[in-house]
């Protein structure tokens, strides 16, 4: 495949200029009589065009799939443009509606998509109400083969996985099956994503796999397992890349993961002044934050201090779990300082590894929900650790991240999770 990609690399770029040209208007009379010479594939065959990947490749859109971003998918883009050029049929596992999610024998197995209404990306059902989830595993799936074999969160090995796709394996835990991929094997349910790709002899493919290998992981947070291992992954490619070897097509590569758009729309600095259910708490929390900034003096950390701004925008406070945990140190400054004991072990068991964000941490787009709401569970143990509830819901609050900090050795970037909700806090005095 890889001498093949070399000659005709230009296929997908060709198609993409159609796409514009096609869709662009001219006011200019003298080019309407342009003759444009005609379409070519060139060497390439495109008669059976086959698309192989993950996520991206099937149009997973809004945290779902359904109808309309498989159709606009774009392997089915391109297959409409390589249909000028001698392309054949493309035909693709449609999901049963635009509302998204999956069930099993009428239970929910992935939820619904989420819409935007001018902020945050909110679940739809909060803005239409409940809706049916219409596409049953266990009821009506698609009859294939189909061109198109993207499979959202499949990683890299899992195209070679036999029972990848038997829904059986949705019902172990851990899960070993991709319900998406249980929609698509039929009759065959322990095929391999490669081998139903293979099966229909495709005359051209396009590869596109490996961002799960590292995106599930960053979503996450990085806050558990990691990147799929550098040998697993290097076994796998090998492995795909042989099965297609003597094939035409053109392979993606993937990007810097920390470079999308998830991880870099929500700024570090978030917490608004002007914003009153934060602004109107500044004083309160600076003057909470004094003693355990004095603390943190005293123990020669002091760029753990926080400090919030009535003029600015401030950074939000994280859990960095790179950080030395200094819970039973930090407990006994500020009971030698003055604080109750209860109040000391509130504040050292929450700011044992924290510290204010900065534009070097990375905030995942889900974390812009969660921003300055109340966090019930910390709340609840507040009050069980003995903080009245009277002043715990009407004084001082402080932003909390429950964060993870870790290098991510396979893109050599810095990646900070980002849970981030407002906990009720207690007074200093």
């Amino acid at each position: 495949m890889k001498k093949t990609i070399m000659n005709t690399k230009y296929i997908l770029l060709a198609a993409i200029l159609i796409g514009f040209t096609a869709c662009s208007s001219d006011d200019d009379s003298s080019n309407s009589s342009e003759v444009l010479p005609p379409l070519t594939a060139g060497t390439a065959n495109l008669s059976k065009y086959v698309s192989i990947g993950n996520s991206l490749t099937a149009g997973f859109t809004d945290n779902a799939l359904f109808i309309a971003t498989q159709e606009n998918s774009f392997p089915n883009i391109l297959a409409q443009k390589f249909g000028l050029a001698g392309g054949g049929a493309f035909t693709q596992p449609l999901m049963n509606d635009n509302f998204g999610g999956l069930a099993l024998g009428g239970t929910r197995i992935a939820e619904p998509r989420l819409v935007t209404t001018g902020g945050s990306p909110i679940p739809l059902e909060s803005v239409i109400g409940p809706v049916t989830v219409s596409t049953d595993l266990a009821l009506n799936n698609p009859s294939g083969p189909f061109n198109n074999m993207g499979v959202p969160g499949a990683a890299s090995f899992h195209f070679l996985a036999p029972g990848y796709g038997n829904v059986s394996g949705l019902l172990t835990m851990p899960r070993t099956a991709n319900p998406y991929f249980v929609r698509m094997t039929g009759t065959t349910p322990d095929a391999t994503i490669m081998e139903l790709s293979l099966a229909q002899s495709p005359s051209f493919v396009s590869l596109w796999v490996g961002a799960n290998d590292v995106l599930g992981y960053a979503t996450g947070g990085a806050s558990s397992g990691g990147p799929t291992p550098q040998p697993i992954f290097d076994g796998a490619l090998g492995a795909i890349m042989n099965s297609l070897d003597g094939l035409q097509g053109v392979m993606g590569n993937i990007p810097y993961v920390t470079s999308l758009p998830y991880f870099t729309a929500v700024p570090y600095n978030s917490l608004d002044p002007s914003d009153p259910t934060f602004g109107d708490q500044v004083p309160l929390l600076n003057g909470t934050f004094a003693a355990l900034n004095g603390a943190f003096e005293f123990l020669g950390m002091p760029e753990r201090s926080i400090v919030f701004s009535e003029t600015e925008n401030s950074p939000m406070v994280i859990n960095d779990e790179s950080l030395e945990n200094i819970q039973a140190s930090l407990f006994s400054v500020l009971v030698g300082g003055g604080l109750d004991v209860p109040t000391a072990g509130v504040l050292s068991a929450q700011f044992a590894q924290s510290r204010q964000a900065t534009e070097d941490d990375l905030f995942t787009l889900t974390s812009a929900s969660v921003i300055a709401t109340l966090n019930e569970d910390r709340f609840t143990t507040l009050v069980t650790a003995g903080v009245p509830a009277e002043t715990n819901a009407g004084r001082n609050t402080a932003p909390c991240i429950a964060g993870r900090r870790v290098d991510q050795d396979r893109k050599s970037t810095r990646l900070n999770s980002s849970h981030i909700q407002k906990s009720r806090m207690p007074s200093s005095a």
